[in-house]
Protein backbone atom coordinates (compact mmCIF):
# COMPACT_ATOMS: atom_id res chain seq x y z
CA UNK A 1 0.00 0.00 0.00
CA UNK A 2 1.32 3.43 -0.91
CA UNK A 3 2.32 5.64 1.99
CA UNK A 4 -0.11 8.54 2.52
CA UNK A 5 1.13 11.97 1.46
CA UNK A 6 -0.05 15.19 3.03
CA UNK A 7 -0.97 17.68 0.33
CA UNK A 8 -2.39 20.45 2.48
CA UNK A 9 -3.80 22.77 3.42
CA UNK A 10 -0.92 23.57 5.79
CA UNK A 11 -3.13 24.56 8.69
CA UNK A 12 -3.79 22.97 12.09
CA UNK A 13 -7.20 21.91 10.84
CA UNK A 14 -5.76 20.44 7.65
CA UNK A 15 -3.09 18.50 9.52
CA UNK A 16 -5.63 17.19 12.06
CA UNK A 17 -7.97 16.05 9.29
CA UNK A 18 -5.11 14.24 7.57
CA UNK A 19 -4.08 12.44 10.77
CA UNK A 20 -7.64 11.43 11.63
CA UNK A 21 -8.29 10.05 8.15
CA UNK A 22 -4.97 8.24 7.81
CA UNK A 23 -5.19 6.53 11.20
CA UNK A 24 -7.05 3.78 9.33
CA UNK A 25 -5.71 1.77 6.38
CA UNK A 26 -7.49 2.23 3.03
CA UNK A 27 -8.76 -1.35 3.28
CA UNK A 28 -8.01 -3.29 6.47
CA UNK A 29 -9.26 -6.11 8.62
CA UNK A 30 -11.77 -5.24 11.33
CA UNK A 31 -11.68 -7.22 14.58
CA UNK A 32 -12.80 -6.90 18.17
CA UNK A 33 -9.50 -5.11 18.84
CA UNK A 34 -10.16 -2.17 16.52
CA UNK A 35 -13.94 -2.17 16.12
CA UNK A 36 -14.46 0.59 18.68
CA UNK A 37 -11.93 2.83 16.94
CA UNK A 38 -13.78 2.48 13.64
CA UNK A 39 -17.13 2.95 15.34
CA UNK A 40 -16.00 6.14 17.08
CA UNK A 41 -14.42 7.74 14.01
CA UNK A 42 -15.97 11.18 13.67
CA UNK A 43 -14.59 11.96 10.22
CA UNK A 44 -16.15 9.17 8.18
CA UNK A 45 -19.81 8.73 7.32
CA UNK A 46 -19.69 5.00 7.90
CA UNK A 47 -18.14 1.61 7.20
CA UNK A 48 -18.12 -0.51 4.07
CA UNK A 49 -17.73 -4.16 5.13
CA UNK A 50 -16.49 -6.75 2.63
CA UNK A 51 -17.61 -10.25 3.60
CA UNK A 52 -16.50 -13.33 1.67
CA UNK A 53 -17.34 -17.02 1.82
CA UNK A 54 -15.58 -18.54 4.86
CA UNK A 55 -14.47 -21.51 2.78
CA UNK A 56 -12.69 -19.38 0.18
CA UNK A 57 -11.94 -16.31 2.27
CA UNK A 58 -8.21 -16.08 1.50
CA UNK A 59 -8.68 -16.62 -2.22
CA UNK A 60 -11.60 -14.17 -2.52
CA UNK A 61 -9.78 -11.53 -0.49
CA UNK A 62 -6.70 -11.84 -2.67
CA UNK A 63 -8.84 -11.63 -5.81
CA UNK A 64 -10.72 -8.49 -4.75
CA UNK A 65 -8.24 -6.61 -2.58
CA UNK A 66 -6.73 -4.39 -5.27
CA UNK A 67 -10.16 -3.57 -6.66
CA UNK A 68 -11.54 -2.59 -3.27
CA UNK A 69 -8.42 -0.53 -2.56
CA UNK A 70 -9.05 1.37 -5.77
CA UNK A 71 -12.64 2.12 -4.78
CA UNK A 72 -11.65 3.05 -1.24
CA UNK A 73 -9.37 5.78 -2.58
CA UNK A 74 -12.39 7.42 -4.22
CA UNK A 75 -14.11 7.64 -0.83
CA UNK A 76 -11.10 8.29 1.42
CA UNK A 77 -12.28 10.30 4.41
CA UNK A 78 -15.91 9.55 3.56
CA UNK A 79 -16.17 5.81 4.29
CA UNK A 80 -13.74 3.39 5.91
CA UNK A 81 -13.34 0.15 3.95
CA UNK A 82 -12.86 -3.05 5.99
CA UNK A 83 -13.00 -6.81 5.56
CA UNK A 84 -14.32 -9.30 8.09
CA UNK A 85 -12.91 -12.73 8.88
CA UNK A 86 -16.12 -14.69 8.33
CA UNK A 87 -14.59 -17.78 9.89
CA UNK A 88 -13.96 -16.13 13.26
CA UNK A 89 -16.99 -13.84 13.12
CA UNK A 90 -19.55 -15.96 11.28
CA UNK A 91 -22.36 -15.08 13.69
CA UNK A 92 -21.60 -11.36 13.45
CA UNK A 93 -21.71 -11.55 9.66
CA UNK A 94 -25.08 -13.28 9.63
CA UNK A 95 -27.00 -11.78 12.55
CA UNK A 96 -25.54 -8.28 12.76
CA UNK A 97 -24.64 -7.51 9.15
CA UNK A 98 -27.34 -9.59 7.50
CA UNK A 99 -25.08 -11.71 5.27
CA UNK A 100 -27.04 -14.65 3.88
CA UNK A 101 -24.89 -15.34 0.81
CA UNK A 102 -21.37 -14.43 -0.22
CA UNK A 103 -19.78 -12.23 -1.29
CA UNK A 104 -21.70 -9.44 0.40
CA UNK A 105 -20.87 -5.78 0.81
CA UNK A 106 -22.50 -3.94 3.70
CA UNK A 107 -22.45 -0.15 3.80
CA UNK A 108 -23.23 0.84 7.38
CA UNK A 109 -23.97 4.47 8.20
CA UNK A 110 -25.11 6.36 11.32
CA UNK A 111 -22.78 4.19 13.37
CA UNK A 112 -23.43 5.88 16.71
CA UNK A 113 -27.22 5.85 16.42
CA UNK A 114 -29.12 3.40 14.24
CA UNK A 115 -26.28 1.77 12.35
CA UNK A 116 -28.41 1.70 9.20
CA UNK A 117 -27.20 -0.95 6.73
CA UNK A 118 -27.39 -1.32 2.95
CA UNK A 119 -26.48 -4.64 1.33
CA UNK A 120 -25.01 -5.66 -2.00
CA UNK A 121 -25.12 -9.35 -2.96
CA UNK A 122 -23.48 -10.86 -5.98
CA UNK A 123 -21.10 -13.42 -7.36
CA UNK A 124 -17.30 -13.03 -7.06
CA UNK A 125 -16.96 -12.09 -10.72
CA UNK A 126 -19.63 -9.41 -10.40
CA UNK A 127 -17.76 -7.42 -7.73
CA UNK A 128 -15.99 -4.81 -9.84
CA UNK A 129 -14.95 -1.18 -9.39
CA UNK A 130 -17.98 -0.11 -11.43
CA UNK A 131 -20.42 -2.32 -9.49
CA UNK A 132 -19.16 -1.27 -6.06
CA UNK A 133 -19.12 2.40 -7.02
CA UNK A 134 -22.65 2.12 -8.42
CA UNK A 135 -23.79 0.50 -5.16
CA UNK A 136 -22.27 3.25 -2.98
CA UNK A 137 -23.67 6.02 -5.16
CA UNK A 138 -27.05 4.29 -5.11
CA UNK A 139 -27.01 4.41 -1.31
CA UNK A 140 -26.01 8.07 -1.30
CA UNK A 141 -28.77 9.01 -3.75
CA UNK A 142 -31.47 6.98 -1.99
CA UNK A 143 -31.87 4.41 -4.79
CA UNK A 144 -30.81 1.46 -2.59
CA UNK A 145 -33.27 0.31 0.06
CA UNK A 146 -32.25 0.02 3.70
CA UNK A 147 -31.67 -3.57 4.82
CA UNK A 148 -34.30 -4.71 7.31
CA UNK A 149 -34.31 -8.07 9.04
CA UNK A 150 -37.76 -9.39 8.33
CA UNK A 151 -39.90 -12.39 7.68
CA UNK A 152 -41.08 -12.65 4.07
CA UNK A 153 -43.93 -10.33 3.14
CA UNK A 154 -47.20 -12.34 3.25
CA UNK A 155 -48.50 -13.17 -0.22
CA UNK A 156 -52.07 -13.11 1.12
CA UNK A 157 -53.39 -11.33 4.19
CA UNK A 158 -57.07 -12.17 4.66
CA UNK A 159 -59.20 -11.69 7.72
CA UNK A 160 -59.60 -8.84 10.16
CA UNK A 161 -56.16 -9.48 11.71
CA UNK A 162 -53.45 -8.63 9.21
CA UNK A 163 -49.94 -10.02 9.60
CA UNK A 164 -47.32 -7.27 9.72
CA UNK A 165 -43.61 -7.96 9.20
CA UNK A 166 -40.66 -5.60 9.44
CA UNK A 167 -40.76 -4.74 5.74
CA UNK A 168 -44.43 -3.76 5.88
CA UNK A 169 -44.53 -2.16 9.34
CA UNK A 170 -44.15 1.44 8.13
CA UNK A 171 -46.79 1.04 5.43
CA UNK A 172 -49.31 -0.93 7.49
CA UNK A 173 -48.89 0.85 10.83
CA UNK A 174 -47.01 4.15 10.76
CA UNK A 175 -48.37 5.43 7.44
CA UNK A 176 -52.01 4.56 8.11
CA UNK A 177 -53.91 7.87 8.21
CA UNK A 178 -57.52 6.78 7.77
CA UNK A 179 -57.97 4.66 10.91
CA UNK A 180 -56.41 3.73 14.21
CA UNK A 181 -54.19 0.66 14.38
CA UNK A 182 -54.00 -1.80 17.27
CA UNK A 183 -50.94 -4.01 16.94
CA UNK A 184 -50.30 -7.27 18.77
CA UNK A 185 -46.59 -8.13 19.05
CA UNK A 186 -46.67 -11.91 18.80
CA UNK A 187 -43.91 -14.44 19.53
CA UNK A 188 -44.72 -17.94 18.18
CA UNK A 189 -42.92 -19.61 21.09
CA UNK A 190 -44.80 -17.60 23.75
CA UNK A 191 -47.58 -19.52 25.53
CA UNK A 192 -49.34 -16.33 26.63
CA UNK A 193 -49.38 -15.09 23.03
CA UNK A 194 -50.91 -18.36 21.83
CA UNK A 195 -53.59 -18.18 24.49
CA UNK A 196 -54.43 -14.56 23.73
CA UNK A 197 -54.50 -14.77 19.93
CA UNK A 198 -58.03 -16.33 19.57
CA UNK A 199 -59.40 -13.60 21.84
CA UNK A 200 -57.56 -10.98 19.77
CA UNK A 201 -59.06 -12.40 16.57
CA UNK A 202 -62.53 -12.34 18.12
CA UNK A 203 -62.02 -8.70 19.13
CA UNK A 204 -60.97 -7.84 15.56
CA UNK A 205 -64.05 -9.50 14.11
CA UNK A 206 -66.25 -7.65 16.61
CA UNK A 207 -64.70 -4.26 15.77
CA UNK A 208 -64.89 -4.91 12.03
CA UNK A 209 -68.62 -5.57 12.20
Amino acid sequence: VDQPKFEGPWTPEGLLHFVLVEQFPPFGEITTDNYDRYNEDTKSLGLLWACFDPGTLKEDLKQHQEMLLAVSKQYRGVYNFVWLDTNNYADHAKTYLGCETYPTLVLQVELKTKGTKYLWHGKPGEMTVAAVTEFIEGVRSGKVDVHVRSEPVPTTNPGPVRKVVARTFDREVLSEKEKDVLIFIYAPWCGHCKALFPIYEHLAEHVET
